[in-house]
C-alpha cells in the first residue's frame, strides 16, 4: 500500500512538472514582450552603474549583486528571455574574484579576448575593475554593457588578427556559453580552443559552460580541452531552488591552461 502511494506521487509530481515545463515554454508573445521591456530599463541601469566613476569598485559589486538577484527572481520562469537580453553568465562573487587572482599571476600587461562576448556583462566587470578587456561578437547587437566599441566579425578573425598585431602580447581568452549543436556557428568554440592551445602567448582560457552533453559547447570542444589542457579551479553558478527542479543551469567558471610539449 505504502509502495503505491509513493508510486503514485511520484507519477504526480512528474505530470506537475511536465505542465509547468509546458507553461513556461508557452509563454505568450505578450508576457514575452513585457518581461522584454522590464529588462532593457534594468540593464541601462546595470550599465550606468558599471560606468559611476563616483563609486569604488566596491561599491559598483554591491549594487550590480543587489540589484540583479532582486530582479532576477521575477524571471525564474522564463530563464530564456532573461539570456537573451541580460546574460547567460550570473553574476557571480566567486567567478569575479577567481579570475581576478588568476590574472594577478600572470605577465603584467595580459589582455582578456572575448570573442563571442554577447552583451558583455562579465566583460564590462572586468573592464571596471581596471583590466584592458577586448570584446567581439559576430552579431551586432542594439546594446552592450561595454562603454568601449566591441568588433563585429567571426570570433577566430577576431583572435588571429589580435595574435597577429601582437605576437609578443600576453593574453587570456574568455568563452562563455559557445553556440551547442543547432545554434549558428557550433564549431567556433572547438576552433578557438584548438587555437588557444597552439597560440604560446595565449595564458589561459576562462570557460563558462555546462561541459558535456549540457546546452553549450560540441562534444569535439571537450575533446580538445582533455588533450590540450589543464584544468586549474572551477566554480559553478549559484544555485537556484527554481533551476534545481524546473530548468537546471549546471555551468561552471572553468580556468584552463594549455600543456604544450
Amino acid at each position: 500500500m505504502e509502495m503505491d502511494f509513493l508510486s503514485l506521487f511520484a507519477k504526480k509530481i512528474s505530470t506537475d512538472l511536465d505542465s509547468l515545463k509546458r507553461k513556461i515554454s508557452e509563454m505568450s508573445p505578450e508576457v514575452e514582450a513585457e518581461k522584454a521591456k522590464h529588462l532593457i530599463c534594468l540593464r541601462e541601469h546595470l550599465k550606468k552603474i558599471i560606468s559611476n566613476q563616483g563609486l569604488t569598485n566596491e561599491e559598483v559589486l554591491k549594487k550590480l549583486f543587489w540589484l540583479y538577484y532582486l530582479n532576477q527572481r521575477h524571471f525564474r520562469n522564463s530563464n530564456s528571455v532573461w539570456g537573451k537580453y541580460m546574460s547567460y553568465w550570473d553574476f557571480n562573487f566567486r567567478h569575479i574574484c577567481a579570475i581576478v587572482e588568476q590574472m594577478r599571476k600572470l605577465p603584467q600587461g595580459t589582455i582578456i579576448l572575448s570573442p563571442i562576448a554577447g552583451n558583455c556583462f562579465l566583460e564590462a566587470i572586468l573592464e571596471r575593475l581596471g583590466f584592458r578587456v577586448l570584446a567581439n561578437d559576430i552579431k551586432e547587437r542594439d546594446f552592450t554593457f561595454m562603454t568601449a566599441p566591441i568588433s563585429h566579425m567571426d570570433g577566430m578573425a577576431f583572435v588571429s588578427q589580435f595574435v597577429s598585431a601582437n605576437p609578443s602580447v600576453p593574453f587570456v581568452l574568455l568563452m562563455s556559453w559557445a553556440p551547442m549543436i543547432g545554434h549558428d556557428t557550433p564549431e567556433i568554440g572547438t576552433h578557438l580552443m584548438q587555437f588557444a592551445a597552439t597560440t604560446t602567448s595565449c595564458q589561459c582560457v576562462f570557460h563558462i559552460s555546462e561541459g558535456r552533453g549540457g546546452c553549450t559547447d560540441v562534444e569535439e570542444t571537450f575533446n580538445v580541452i582533455d588533450r590540450n589542457f589543464r584544468e586549474v579551479w572551477q566554480f559553478r553558478r549559484y544555485p537556484s531552488l527554481f533551476e534545481v527542479f524546473i530548468a537546471p543551469l549546471r555551468d561552471a567558471l572553468f580556468c584552463l591552461v594549455p600543456v604544450r610539449k
